[in-house]
């Protein structure tokens, strides 16, 4: 009609322009909205995506003897991880969907915000299990051959300063050395409190052989063969039967080695917490480009009703009382 303009120039006449697209102004969005709610999907579906891999994080954070060996950045990246893909995701949607316009906040471009959380969160998991594993695999194999590294030789001769001093006739009659009167809590002491507690182990990197065998010789005391400690494990003519050394924080006397049961520990990180978290994160990545070359197949079929959404867009916009505009 002569005289017309374009809707998207027109004023707010009582809502009835943003009621069409179900944007009503007097009706602000809910929280309970269906896109409010497809939201809080998502991120429940973040939230149990990263369950299993922060709980793993919370677990060695909390281990003395992982803290020790490993140190403490690989918990420290993992929850921080977790915690940063779920906060910028309540950050950045809520954020989009009150700037962005109306007619982009589709369910296609929610899922593809979703998915490049998803995306993000994969890559992360996968990135982080590289050097896990591999720091992992090579303490465990340096403990239970020999031994070896700056820290097991630290935990070592703190380990044997605590033996000799469990040797002593007035600290042997104690249930704990920590009941001895020159006994001194340092961080050695508390990493060998707790790998004896967790793992009923006793003995770390043992040496003193002799001392042992000649009161194990008096006492009467069970002997094992202890392949772990002998000088030349490839030699089976230098093993010898040699009694463990008694607990250091409790008198139950187990009859395994610290450093071999600590060897298994980071072996079970290496094989099942460090793969569990790789094939996450490719499971993640992977369901993420799938997602796209659906998309994009997607984008590649014919609508039939193209033609009919355009030539509804064609028809004059009626605002009452006999006034009509174009689109457009």
């Amino acid at each position: 009609a002569q005289g017309s303009i374009p809707a998207n120039r027109l004023p707010n006449f009582d809502g009835k322009l943003m009621a069409m697209y179900n944007q009503d102004p007097k009706v602000p969005p809910g929280i309970w909205g269906p896109r409010w709610t497809f939201v809080l999907m998502c991120l429940f579906l973040l939230a149990l995506l990263e369950a299993i891999p922060a709980s793993n994080a919370w677990r060695f954070y909390k281990d003395p003897t992982t803290i020790f060996f490993l140190g403490d950045w690989i918990p420290r990246v993992t929850l921080g991880i977790c915690a940063g893909v779920m906060v910028s995701f309540v950050i950045f949607v809520p954020c989009f969907l009150y700037a962005s316009r109306f007619d982009v906040q589709t369910e296609t471009t929610l899922l593809m915000v979703v998915n490049i959380f998803i995306l993000l969160l994969g890559t992360s998991f996968i990135l982080l299990s590289m050097p896990l594993g591999l720091t992992s695999h090579e303490l465990s194999t340096n403990l239970f051959y020999g031994c070896q590294g700056t820290a097991s030789f630290e935990l070592q001769t703190a380990a044997q300063a605590l033996y000799t001093l469990r040797q002593t006739p007035k600290c042997a009659k104690e249930v704990s050395i920590t009941d001895c009167h020159d006994f001194q809590a340092t961080r050695y002491s508390k990493v060998l409190a707790a790998m004896e507690n967790k793992f009923q182990c006793s003995g770390f990197c043992y040496e003193d052989l002799q001392s042992w065998a000649v009161a194990a010789n008096d006492t009467g005391a069970k002997v094992a063969v202890n392949q772990s400690r002998m000088p030349d494990r490839a030699d089976p003519s230098q093993q010898a039967m040699v009694p463990y050394p008694p607990t250091l924080f409790s008198n139950a006397n187990f009859e395994a080695s610290c450093e071999g049961m600590a060897a298994r520990h980071f072996a079970y990180i290496s094989d099942e917490v460090a793969n569990q978290l790789f094939f996450e994160g490719v499971s993640l990545t992977l369901a993420s480009i799938i997602f796209g070359f659906c998309k994009l197949l997607g984008s590649c079929a014919w609508d039939s009703s193209a033609e009919e959404r355009a030539a509804s867009e064609r028809k004059p916009l009626t605002l009452g009382k006999g006034r009509t505009v174009a689109r457009g």
